[in-house]
């Protein structure tokens, strides 16, 4: 497979081509006045390591949670170590009840890692290539009103290639 092939594709194909059917009818997302706690048992009874967040009221994409940025908060609101004794686990419990209270709008990319970038369905897919080439793992797709059409990741290109290359005649089928 050459580059010209790879890069011909990626130029002409848009993104909403690379969403299958399957991908809009199943787009898992939080709403952003949902709490950490939410979010944590969302993402694990979903099996998923990231969900974008909606507005709740407006319904656009305000951003990604990831466990990353939820651990992260968890160590931000969690005493020091030296701090904790055997009759201070109050401190602790506080700590956790936080997760309970803190909304999503107030903690989408709190690691600094991997940071929200929309990605617009009409757009071509070597953006979500460069994008991704760049070291962001996963982006919301949206319409020109932001509002969520479905979520891509490096992954999801990889499958993409792996499932659409004719071997050994240079083209993408």
């Amino acid at each position: 497979m050459s580059e010209k092939v790879l890069n011909n594709f990626f130029e002409n194909t848009k993104v909403e081509a690379l969403v299958s059917a399957k991908t809009n009818l199943d787009v898992k997302s939080l709403k952003s006045t949902q709490t950490v706690e939410d979010a944590v048992n969302y993402l694990s009874k979903e099996k998923i390591l990231s969900a974008p967040v909606v507005d709740a009221k407006s319904s656009q994409v305000v951003g990604m949670i990831d466990f990353l940025d939820i651990v992260k908060f968890v160590i931000s609101v969690s005493p020091d170590a030296s701090q904790i004794s055997e009759n201070e686990l109050n401190s602790l419990e506080i700590a956790g009840r936080a997760m309970a209270f803190k909304e999503l709008s107030e903690v989408v990319n709190f690691s600094g890692k991997d940071p929200y970038v929309a990605i617009y369905a009409d757009n071509k897919s070597s953006v979500l290539v460069d994008l991704f080439s760049k070291g962001i793992h996963r982006t919301a797709i949206v319409d020109n009103s932001d509002n969520l059409i479905s979520v891509v990741s490096q992954s999801n290109i990889a499958q993409l290639l792996a499932e659409n290359i004719s071997r050994g005649d240079n083209k993408i089928a």
